[in-house]
C-alpha cells in the first residue's frame, strides 16, 4: 500500500485497495463511508458524472446505465485494482504489465473522503487502433496511459482541483519511473467539447 500525503496534510493520493482482503482495511486507513469499498466508490464516481454528461448533451460517452449496475464493469474494476494491488509487492515498479489505481482524499472530521481517482499503466487498451498508437509505440517503455480520470460529484466542492492534482501527482511518479510520456484518449462526441 502507497499512501502520499501532501504537506497541507489536508490531501492524500493513495493506492485503491481490492474489494476483500485488504490490509490495512479502509477503516485502519480512517476513510469515510468504509463500507463502501475502493471498487464500489469507483463505480458511484463514475455513475455520479452520468447525469451530468446528459445534461450537457455528452450521454453517449458512457451511456446512461450506471457503472454499478453493469457486471462487465464491475468485473473490469475489481480485476483491474486486485491485478494493481498484487503488482504492488514487484520491485520493478512501471515495469512490464504495471498499473496502480490511486484515489484522491481529502480530510473532513478526522477521517479521509474519497473525492476523484486516477488508473495509470503502461499498456495502451485494447480499444485504441493501431492507426493511432503502432507496435513500435505500443512496445516501447518509456510511456504511461491514463486509463482513468472521474471525480465524485457527490462529494461537491471537496473534488474542487482533483483532477489537476492527481494530473501533477501522475507526472511526478512517471517521471520517476524513467517514463517520459504520458497517453491518454477522450471521447469524441458531442461536436468535439471534451477535446475542446
Amino acid at each position: 500500500m502507497t499512501i502520499y500525503t501532501q504537506q497541507s496534510g489536508k490531501v492524500r493520493i493513495r493506492t485503491a485497495q481490492p474489494a476483500t482482503c485488504s490490509h490495512p482495511s479502509l477503516s485502519e486507513l480512517d476513510v469515510s463511508n468504509p463500507d463502501e469499498s475502493d471498487v464500489d466508490f469507483i463505480l458511484h464516481a463514475f455513475d455520479s458524472a452520468l447525469p451530468y454528461l446528459a445534461s450537457i448533451g455528452s450521454e453517449a460517452q458512457w451511456g446512461t446505465v450506471p457503472f454499478s449496475a453493469k457486471p462487465e464493469r464491475i468485473s473490469q474494476f475489481t480485476q483491474y485494482i486486485q491485478e494493481a494491488y498484487d503488482l504492488q509487492s514487484n520491485p520493478t515498479k512501471g515495469g512490464p504489465g504495471w498499473q496502480d489505481m490511486y484515489l484522491y482524499e481529502v480530510l473532513t472530521d478526522a477521517t479521509w473522503t474519497r473525492v476523484a481517482v486516477a488508473g495509470l499503466s503502461v499498456q495502451f487498451p485494447d480499444y485504441v487502433p493501431l492507426d493511432l498508437a503502432d507496435d513500435s509505440t505500443r512496445k516501447a517503455t518509456d510511456y504511461v496511459y491514463l486509463k482513468y480520470l472521474v471525480t465524485d460529484r457527490r462529494s461537491g466542492g471537496l473534488a474542487k482541483g482533483s483532477a489537476s492534482q492527481l494530473m501533477t501527482f501522475i507526472e511526478t511518479i512517471s517521471r520517476d519511473m524513467g517514463k517520459k510520456i504520458c497517453y491518454g484518449d477522450c471521447w469524441r462526441g458531442n461536436g468535439d467539447n471534451l477535446l475542446k
